[in-house]
Order: C-alpha cells, then structure tokens, then sequence
C-alpha cells in the first residue's frame, strides 16, 4: 500500500511539473510577444521623433 500511494504521489507531482512547465513555456512566449511589441513600438517612436527634430532643424536653419 505504502509503494502503490508513492506511486501515485509520483504521477500526481510529475503532472504538476508537467503543467508548470507548460505555463512557463506560455508565459515566456507572451513575454517575447510583449517585448516585440515593445521594440516596435519605441522603433516608431524615435522615428517620429527624428522626424520632428529634422523639421525643428529645418525650420531653425530657414529663420537664420
């Protein structure tokens, strides 16, 4: 009885280990996704804002 109770506890810890894994493995794609879309969205940031400072030096060299 004691072998056949380590066998299930066994089985039970291997399927949470399972699960674990499983929901590391989901969540570390959700983080890639998130830091994708993180790094696209600053790329468009500095665009605009490159943009901006050219005009700003344009502007800036019309006046002179």
């Amino acid at each position: 009885m004691g072998l056949e109770l380590a066998d299930r506890e066994r089985v039970a810890n291997r399927k949470l280990i399972e699960q674990y894994e499983q929901q590391v493995k989901d969540l570390r794609e959700k983080l890639d996704n998130l830091e994708d879309m993180l790094k696209k969205k600053d790329d468009g940031l500095n665009r605009v804002l490159d943009g901006e400072r050219s005009r700003a030096a344009t502007a800036d060299l019309e006046k002179k």
